[in-house]
């Protein structure tokens, strides 16, 4: 495997809200949220399977970017793959804060079957 290699791939629903906007230069940008569903055994008193909600965001450009916000429902189940992007922003205090984000470079919308498939088959992704 290449240990250089940057890349990430998520299953899930888009969040409820998108942020579209045009840069100076005319590249489209679009942020939204990716909400993906986390299932592990928890042992306490017994076996139980705890699912936990795991929220990552995403950001998308040019033609990707259009394609999200011509096409993209809220709550749609999608598959994404890109690659992740650490930057250290200035806020309102100007205290710096780390953000991270997918910066998505393919996008597969699913439906619901296409969803069942890959949960129960993870190794077709």
């Amino acid at each position: 495997m290449d240990k250089h290699k940057n890349r990430v791939e998520l299953i899930g629903e888009s969040g409820p809200a998108f942020e579209f906007r045009v840069t100076a230069k005319g590249t489209p940008i679009v942020r939204w949220v990716i909400a993906c569903e986390e299932t592990h055994p928890f042992h306490l008193d017994g076996e139980i399977m705890v699912t936990e909600m795991q929220m990552h965001k995403l950001c998308a450009t040019g033609k990707t970017a259009e394609f999200v916000r011509r096409h993209l429902e809220p709550g749609q189940r999608m598959a994404i793959e890109g690659r992740l992007l650490t930057r250290l922003l200035e806020d309102e205090n100007s205290d710096l804060k780390e953000n991270t984000e997918v910066w998505v470079q393919d996008i597969l919308l699913l439906s619901e079957e296409d969803f069942s498939a890959y949960t129960l088959r993870p190794e077709i992704f």
